[in-house]
């Protein structure tokens, strides 16, 4: 029997409705990561199934109980199934330990030489032991987030929901998160992930929720939803995300607002402070530097992840062949070499182009 079954969900409100029709059943032990625009009730699908939300109409059944009846007991659902966002935050006043047995000692009675005892297990499975006396404020972000799952599995739940779980996170604390979940899926815990982090979504999930419409619109492995969507609406989303766009009018180009988006885009698949800095650096030599000074006008650039922690910058520009990167520039020991892996030049019929894999 399935874990979590929902049926012909629908939550609405005065003037949206972001839950038309959901249906899906999740198995114990599978970790789902639930994406789509924003929007499209990724979070008040995780609300409903915890009841922070009444749905309007549907069911939700999690080990055979229909938690949407309206006699049932939710603090004792609760138990079973944990809630995180990235909006929540630690009780400052508290150490970290102590944040994480005042709940189970309260509410489910654990002595405190057992909670104390549980805590401490918990912190030391997500790398935080040493920081187990310490106040929230000395930790850094990757820190407390590590932290606050930890909370969440003070309480022993059945199943764990995650709504936007690195919001706010560079991405070096971004990747101690998705360390700490890939353990929590060696453990066997069930998982519901709403996240617009595609590298957390490739590395941790077993299956994909994308929703749009107000339905899960398509499912599927993170291989097959990732690389090979099957319906209109997932592979655009999965290009917009893939992709990052720019049409550069050489002598006005915006590179402060560019160079923003680049680190976002970067943060977003998960890419290294280097990469990023490097896909910054190619921006300003093209768009500010070289090709003004070569009589260009304007340029278009394209920059895709390719998977396996690289992307690739495509710039365009039109007129006379140009190679703004002579051999010697991109060979191992210079700066530009240190940070490419691979430069291809192209030129036909009238338009170049320039290939730098990072």
């Amino acid at each position: 029997m399935s874990l979590i079954i929902i049926q012909h969900l629908k939550k609405e409100y005065k003037n949206n409705t972001p839950l038309v029709d959901i249906n899906a059943e999740i198995q114990k032990g599978e970790v789902i990561s639930v994406i789509g625009p924003h929007g499209s009730g990724k979070s008040t699908l995780l609300r409903c199934i915890n009841r922070l939300e009444m749905p309007t109409s549907g069911k939700i059944w999690i080990e055979g109980t229909n938690i949407v009846r309206k006699d049932v007991y939710m603090p004792a659902m609760r138990r079973k199934v944990g809630m995180m966002s990235g909006n929540f935050r630690l009780f400052s006043h508290l150490t970290v330990v102590e944040n994480l047995v005042c709940a189970p000692m309260e509410l489910l009675k654990i002595p405190k030489q057992e909670a104390y005892r549980r805590g401490l297990e918990l912190l030391h499975k997500v790398g935080l032991l040493k920081q187990a006396y310490v106040y929230p404020d000395e930790l850094s972000k990757g820190q407390r987030h590590r932290a606050m799952i930890a909370r969440t599995l003070a309480m022993e739940p059945e199943i764990v929901l995650f709504d936007d779980l690195d919001q706010g996170l560079d991405p070096a604390s971004s990747g101690e998160v998705i360390a700490v979940l890939k353990r929590l899926v060696s453990d066997g815990l069930t998982m519901l992930i709403a996240t617009h982090n595609m590298q957390l979504v490739s590395e941790v999930s077993s299956r994909v929720f994308y929703m749009d419409l107000g339905i899960i619109y398509e499912q599927g492995t993170p291989e097959q939803i990732l690389k090979q969507p099957l319906r209109e609406r997932t592979k655009d989303f999965v290009s917009h995300h893939r992709t990052f766009h720019v049409e550069a009018d050489c002598k006005s180009f915006d590179y402060p607002t560019c160079i923003t988006q680049l680190e976002e885009f970067g943060r977003k698949w998960q890419l290294s402070q280097k990469q990023i800095s490097a896909m910054q650096y190619l921006l300003y030599e093209m768009f500010v530097k070289r090709l003004p000074t070569a009589g260009f006008l304007e340029g278009k650039l394209d920059v895709e992840y390719v998977g396996d922690n690289m992307a690739q910058m495509y710039f365009f520009y039109s007129g006379k062949e140009y190679r703004p990167f002579c051999e010697e520039e991109h060979t191992a020991d210079t700066e530009i070499g240190k940070m490419l892996k691979k430069v291809e030049y192209g030129f036909l019929d009238g338009v170049n182009l320039l290939i730098c894999k990072i």
